[in-house]
This record gives C-alpha cells, structure tokens and sequence, in this order.
C-alpha cells in the first residue's frame, strides 16, 4: 500500500471520527496507558498502526492508573 494512500498519524479528533468513539474515551484510552501515542510539539497523534489495532481488536474496559 503507498505512502499516501494513509495517513501515517491522526490528531485525536480525527482518530475519535474513524474509530466512531468519544474523543474523550481516547484521551482516557491513553491517560491509562492503553492507547500509544507520540507527541509533536504538544500536540498529541496516534499512529495508523494503533488506529487499525483498536478497529481490528477493540479495548478492555478504561482502567485509569491509579496514582498512590
């Protein structure tokens, strides 16, 4: 599949809008450690391959670390 035929990293509210989930629920997603993300400055992406992993096999329950 060529390059651009996909994009490589998707902002947050585009991830929410492909994935038909809150972005709120990715927010939580990563907050827990679930849902890998890299940083541009400080602007969150998530790369195509976590997006595909989430559609293909969806997540467990949001199970936020619980700082002690």
């Amino acid at each position: 599949m060529p390059v651009d035929s996909f994009q490589l990293a998707y902002t947050v509210p585009h991830a929410a809008r492909v994935l038909d989930v809150s972005r709120s629920f990715l927010y939580k997603l990563m907050a827990a450690g679930q849902l890998r993300y890299v940083l541009f400055g400080t602007e969150r992406r998530i790369p195509f391959d976590e997006v595909q992993r989430l559609a293909k096999e969806g997540c467990p329950a949001v199970t936020p670390h619980v700082l002690v």
